[in-house]
């Protein structure tokens, strides 16, 4: 792990284009909407128990 870390301060490129990629990821797992669809299907799961 310590290389692939040395490897992305080394690279800025890559380095920037991990974050861009990682910055996505949290976009679409964490937005409202993402969030508004995991508490309906919650709700959902609830009401047919």
């Amino acid at each position: 792990m310590a290389e692939h870390l040395i490897e992305l301060l080394n690279d800025d490129a890559k380095a920037t284009a991990f974050g861009n990629g990682g910055r996505e990821i949290v976009r679409e797992k964490f937005s409202n909407n993402a969030q508004l669809r995991n508490t309906i299907r919650l709700y959902n799961s609830l009401l047919e128990k």
